[in-house]
């Protein structure tokens, strides 16, 4: 509820309940990972990276790192505001999984911050192909589309990003 809500003062009660719910979640089943992934994903949207970074450490001590993992934790590193932590997760994200799409689209992000419009371009691309239902990655493609003056396909990757957009 907290990624549909409209009203931006409701996420943070949204993210904490959803936080919360994660929490009973691992109680019930310690073993199981991707509670803790989740909640990390959860509380680095919530504004708690720095508890976000505790859960996915909890997660690694219960098996190997993912790609995935490594790029949610480049995205609470990032929002700590460290940037060249991030990327250098976001690289080792790519070392494990060439095809990527959180690590690109992360990437994408830092190349776009640094006004690396061309680099950006290319990894929103690869992120857009490696998760094509992923309407998120459309959407930045279509940003970066726009900044780059190409408006064609500026205009059709919002089409393409509404086909995958929740209903919400």
């Amino acid at each position: 509820r907290a990624e549909a809500s409209r009203d931006d003062s409701e996420r943070p009660d949204l993210y904490g309940k959803a936080v919360s719910e994660y929490d009973l979640a691992i109680e019930a089943g310690p073993s199981r990972v991707a509670f803790y992934d989740e909640a990390g994903v959860a509380l680095t949207r919530w504004g708690k990276p720095d508890l976000a970074l505790q859960r996915f450490a909890q997660a690694d001590a219960l098996t190997h790192p993912t790609s995935e993992r490594l790029s949610r934790i480049a995205d609470a590193m990032l929002a700590q505001g460290d940037s060249a932590g991030a990327r250098a997760l976001y690289q080792r994200a790519l070392d494990l999984d060439a095809r990527s799409a959180p690590a690109q689209a992360g990437l994408a992000g830092l190349d776009r911050a640094a006004g690396d419009l061309t680099s950006a371009l290319d990894r929103a691309q690869k992120a857009a192909r490696y998760q094509m239902r992923n309407w998120l990655y459309h959407r930045d493609l279509a940003i970066l589309y726009r900044d780059t003056g190409d408006a064609q396909d500026g205009l059709a990757q919002p089409r393409t990003a509404r086909l995958w957009a929740p209903a919400w």
